[in-house]
């Protein structure tokens, strides 16, 4: 009996001391990926998207936004600086006639900076912590999904792929309405696997009530979300199905909940998914979603230098993303049973997989039968990037040894997650995922000069006025002189003409003349403009391309 005693004893202390373990490790993923999100927060400027939210966040709109007149650029901290009195009805009235989303987002990032308003930070750095700090979070929840759903080594691996994920450092160092979505649709999963167990039970689980009070929120952050919604009733009544309940009629019905929850808002989401601004979606091009979609996926898990490197930098970082992926292709594929035949993991994986699938549909559908090629960005892949981080946590820990968890991480799992760490350093530093129309290179390109200069943006919408405040922003941090720069924001929409005619009524004659033109070939720009009644002449080796043109007038 004593034996026994003493025996019972070790174990007990064995096994506090392996949950204890259990912990740290996951205190520690959550800590790496707190790091890998807050690091260099604010050193890159703010993009066209970030400086869409700065502004409504911030309680203004783009009539806030000096438009075809000439201002110094001294005063652009003035344009962004909180409206205390700003509330959500209002924010909400400026995204509803002058943008495509949902308000919440915007809403939740205005108290946030009030809350944040006597912090000494740049408002770069807490527009970006919101968005951070949810990136952290669903790395906590996709810890518990994965627990719930396969085992504690499984949600350690969940949290850890997502935590070093190269689109998950993105998504967290962009001033942007991804991570809380990520959020939201992580917790749903985690809702759903709740619900699921329960079914098996035949019980009835009050985590029915958190999933549709999740769903429906999640509708207002962002209208992605709609296709997660749709995809987990879809999962739920297979599930109901499935396990064939006397009542299913009730499960249906909760099933369906969430939609009304959307009724509020559905005249405005109808307004704004037949808005033009939402045209510049183009139609897919053959197999091409396929491609991009494929390369949505890698980027989930690899990021090396492409984007304005040397050529053989490009190649070298192709083949070995080209590698890692047909390795991890074939480490999923080798695994995977594992965790579809064991009895205690199928039907979570199954839901999961069902969840994933369905998504994948509906973006299919609205690629080809709508001819939106929604797939075009990774970006827009945020909404089942949970579930594949769920996914390959269970998948990479499949066939490990349920008794002693801790010790049996392979050299695979190893890989994958070193290869994480080193992609978001690149991201971290701005060698991946850089900002589209490059902000910082084209104000590297106008500050070559310290002589007094006017920068020109023609714009036929807002996102043209957003673009030439994100590069008038990051020049007038970097300019020695900013007394003596300006920006004019011209509407370019009947012309160039009326753009050049423009030109020559400002008033001040600067020494350096860029001339944004987005729309605009190379042959359309004029050898002379006229400015305050003096003759500006091109300078042919001053020409630059990045998504728009952009070229220096040289003023006597």
């Amino acid at each position: 009996m004593t034996f026994l005693k003493n025996f019972q004893l070790l174990t007990n202390k064995i096994q506090k001391q392996l949950k204890w373990k259990h912990y740290l490790i996951l205190i520690s993923i959550i800590l790496i990926g707190a790091i890998l999100r807050f690091c260099q927060l604010d050193s890159k400027p703010l993009g066209i998207d970030e400086m869409i939210t700065a502004l409504f966040s911030l309680g203004k709109s783009y009539q806030d936004v000096p438009q075809n007149i000439l201002f110094p650029l001294f005063i652009l901290p003035n344009l962004f600086q909180l409206e205390s009195t700003s509330n959500c009805q209002e924010i909400a009235d400026n995204i509803i006639n002058q943008s495509t989303h949902p308000p919440l987002f915007f809403c939740l990032t205005n108290w946030w900076l009030l809350w944040l308003k006597s912090w000494p930070q740049t408002l770069v750095w807490k527009l970006r912590a919101l968005p951070a700090l949810f990136g952290i979070v669903a790395i906590f929840v996709i810890y518990l999904v994965n627990r719930i759903a396969f085992s504690p080594i499984a949600g350690l691996m969940g949290a850890a792929l997502m935590a070093v994920s190269p689109l998950g450092v993105y998504f967290s160092q962009e001033a942007r309405h991804y991570t809380l979505p990520i959020l939201l649709v992580s917790l749903g999963l985690l809702g759903l696997i709740k619900i699921q167990k329960s079914l098996e039970k035949n019980q009835f689980s009050l985590w029915w009530f958190f999933w549709i009070i999740i769903n429906g929120i999640s509708f207002y952050v962002h209208y992605f979300c709609i296709l997660g919604i749709v995809a987990q009733i879809i999962t739920i009544n297979l599930i109901i199905l499935k396990s064939k309940l006397r009542y299913w009629w009730v499960y249906f019905g909760f099933s369906l909940t969430p939609f009304l929850l959307l009724i509020p808002w559905i005249s405005i989401f109808l307004q704004h998914i037949n808005n033009p601004k939402t045209s510049w979606l183009s139609s897919p091009e053959n197999i091409a979603p396929i491609y991009q979609t494929i390369i949505a996926w890698l980027l989930m898990v690899i990021a090396f230098p492409i984007e304005n490197q040397p050529v053989i930098i490009i190649i070298i970082s192709g083949l070995l993303i080209l590698g890692f992926g047909i390795w991890l292709s074939l480490q999923i594929k080798n695994r995977m049973q594992f965790l579809c035949l064991d009895t205690n993991t199928n039907r979570a994986f199954f839901s999961l997989s069902c969840f994933l699938v369905c998504v994948l549909i509906e973006f299919f559908a609205i690629v080809y039968f709508l001819q939106k090629d929604i797939t075009i960005a990774p970006r827009y892949h945020f909404i089942y990037y949970p579930a594949i981080c769920c996914l390959l946590g269970g998948i990479f820990v499949s066939k490990i040894s349920k008794r002693k968890p801790l010790k049996k991480i392979d050299y695979s799992a190893l890989i994958v997650l070193f290869i994480g760490v080193i992609s978001s350093i690149f991201v971290v530093f701005n060698f991946a995922f850089q900002k589209p129309y490059h902000p910082e290179l084209v104000v590297d390109n106008l500050n070559q000069s310290s002589d007094s200069l006017i920068m020109v943006m023609g714009y036929t919408d807002a996102t043209y006025i957003a673009l030439g405040l994100s590069y008038a922003l990051e020049l007038q941090q970097k300019r020695k002189n900013p007394e003596d720069t300006f920006l004019i924001l011209i509407d370019s929409s009947l012309g160039y003409d009326l753009v050049w005619q423009r030109i020559a009524q400002i008033s001040k004659l600067p020494k350096n003349l860029w001339v944004f033109a987005p729309g605009l070939k190379r042959i359309g720009y004029p050898q002379i403009l006229e400015v305050n009644n003096n003759n500006c002449y091109i300078n042919t080796n001053q020409y630059y391309r990045v998504g728009i043109p952009y070229q220096l007038y040289q003023c006597n």
